[in-house]
């Protein structure tokens, strides 16, 4: 192929001429796109996700004081990822809550936006109740003097339907003084 005649070349910013493949002109198609034909995305596989020593920080900064949670020395596998049709990944996954409470999420994943679903158990133990004091201020007028509490969680979300169940357990709950809140 031969290159475009000076006089069709364009000077690039900087005074130089364009590369050969930037200077020669491109080709016409050869006849439109084919119509109704969707070209299918390439599959993704990874056998399995090993993770170690995570952290997963969440702050809510709606209530004052501010209520701060980290689940700490996270690790575990999600193993069997693929995007395609009807896999579900298996996750096992383990830490803690503040370095004490012991925390677990279990069950089947399939993270991908055109089928989406996740079958997943998380689970909560002894967490200390006085971490969450501003909540009891804010919401139920005393202060929290001392309590544990347990979590069970199920979430099945399928495409976009979401059914959840909460399973809550308070051990020794005891509240303090008695405090002004506007709610």
């Amino acid at each position: 192929e031969k290159l475009p005649k000076a006089a069709d070349r364009t000077v690039a910013k900087g005074g130089s001429t364009p590369s050969k493949e930037a200077a020669t002109p491109r080709r016409k198609r050869q006849g439109p796109p084919s119509a109704g034909k969707r070209e299918q995305p390439t599959a993704i596989s990874i056998s399995q996700i090993n993770l170690q020593g995570g952290t997963i920080a969440f702050s809510d900064v709606h209530i004052k004081p501010n209520v701060h949670a980290r689940m700490q020395e996270v690790g575990g596998t999600i193993s069997g990822l693929s995007s395609k049709m009807g896999a579900l990944a298996d996750v096992n996954l383990r830490g803690k809550l503040h370095r004490t409470s012991p925390l677990e999420i279990t069950g089947k994943v399939r993270p991908f936006p055109d089928n989406l679903f996740a079958d997943l158990s998380v689970t909560f133990k002894d967490i200390d109740m006085t971490r969450w004091d501003p909540y009891a201020r804010k919401y139920v007028g005393y202060t929290l003097e001392k309590g544990n509490l347990q979590l069970e969680l199920k979430y099945l979300l399928a495409k976009t339907q979401l059914d959840a169940t909460n399973n809550i357990v308070l051990d020794r709950l005891t509240l303090g003084d008695k405090v002004d809140s506007p709610d």
